[in-house]
């Protein structure tokens, strides 16, 4: 692409550093901002093509969402109920670092770190060379500009005057007690486990995440097979529709958002309580366990379970290959089957069944998705190992 193609901007970027303030004696995590050089590409209107139409109803009425293909991804503009945020807006927004841009929506480069950063801290956070720092302790800085510069690529300029962001399409949702349902998604993966309200960063995903499983735009039948074999649910009914005009442009995230619903923070909660206290083999175990899950989540291990916002990965995440999600999957699965049920002391076993029963109830649909759906796709085993645990049922 040439340079005529590119224009050049900056985009300002929160981090968070432990440091040292001038006259303080102790050290202190707070967010700072960082400028970013980037390059958006500029498009024509003219290049995208029509590629998906979902719609959903609504009590004001079918609402429809048109997805453009390019480049082999599914675009959407930037905007609400079809009013698109102006190019100079978004990147006026984008160079101040607003926390919001027009109509409401996040700025996606607020979302680049270990942890959700509160409007109140970026709202005064400055440059750190501008800050009275003595000495910087830690910082997150190289990480979050890395996933800052990966997010760029997510967005073009199109010459009409709209800013374009790569979309991830949308889902089938399929839940306990209810109808398999069209979800438009925008920007952002879901959550894995079901969670309508989390298209998007807010306040509302620190709430525990619901039960359910999204599948991809092309699998209907596989949503309603689940819905029905899982939850007792569906009737083979799809509320809402897709209309898949150009499959080429359908991106391909299920495996991953099945892998990190069995991986979530909450299941990354119920490991460290389970090793508290615990034995060293049962310590070893639940180290190795997070650790191998917190790579498909891109955080570090110190964070994964912890993130305030939920289970979501930082916005310009790197994307987990196939042996990377099977090995998250099946460290976890292991630790609650094998190494929780190893130790001789009889407290400490009974407290640890309870725990692995907590995981079986909390995560057999997920495991059994992922089993069931995503790891023949993946390719990387012929089958799952035989966890010995109880996620054979209850199924309806």
């Amino acid at each position: 692409m040439s340079v005529a193609n590119v224009e050049r901007t900056v985009v300002r970027v929160p981090y968070r550093a432990e440091v040292l303030r001038r006259g303080a004696k102790n050290p202190k995590a707070l967010v700072f901002l960082a400028d970013l050089a980037v390059g958006l590409r500029t498009v024509s209107p003219e290049e995208f093509v029509p590629a998906v139409v979902a719609t959903v109803g609504t009590e004001a009425g079918p609402r429809v969402t048109r997805y453009a293909g390019f480049e082999g991804d599914l675009w959407l503009p930037i905007g609400r109920e079809g009013s698109p945020v102006p190019v100079e807006t978004v990147l006026r927004q984008l160079a101040t670092g607003s926390a919001l841009l027009d109509n409401g929506i996040g700025n996606p480069f607020h979302d680049t770190g270990t942890s959700a950063y509160p409007r109140s801290e970026t709202s005064r956070a400055v440059p750190i060379e501008e800050a009275l720092v003595r000495e910087i302790l830690a910082t997150e800085r190289d990480e979050v500009m890395a996933r800052a510069a990966r997010l760029a690529g997510d967005f073009l300029l199109a010459t009409d005057g709209t800013v374009w962001r790569r979309s991830v399409g949308p889902f089938h949702l399929a839940r306990p007690g209810q109808a398999v349902t069209m979800v438009a998604a925008t920007h952002d993966l879901p959550l894995g486990r079901g969670a309508d309200w989390s298209m998007g960063p807010s306040a509302a995903a620190a709430r525990p995440s619901l039960q359910g499983a999204f599948f991809g735009a092309a699998r209907a039948e596989e949503a309603v097979e689940h819905a029905a074999t899982e939850y007792g649910a569906g009737d083979g009914i799809v509320l809402g529709t897709i209309e898949i005009l150009e499959p080429g442009f359908l991106p391909d995230h299920d495996a991953l958002i099945a892998a990190r619903a069995v991986t979530d923070a909450e299941c990354a909660g119920m490991i460290r309580r389970s090793t508290l206290l615990a034995p060293d083999h049962l310590v070893a175990a639940g180290r190795t366990a997070l650790a191998t899950a917190a790579r498909i989540h891109d955080l570090p291990v110190q964070a994964y379970g912890q993130r305030i916002g939920g289970a979501r990965a930082p916005a310009g995440s790197l994307r987990p290959d196939a042996e990377a999600l099977v090995a998250a999957v099946d460290a976890v699965r292991s630790f609650f089957a094998d190494d929780l049920s190893a130790t001789g002391i009889p407290s400490r076993q009974a407290m640890n069944q309870d725990w692995r029963a907590f995981f079986e109830e909390k995560r057999g649909d997920e495991c059994r998705r992922f089993d069931v759906y995503e790891r023949d796709r993946l390719a990387v085993d012929e089958a799952a190992p035989d966890f010995c645990l109880h996620l054979e049922g209850p199924r309806p």
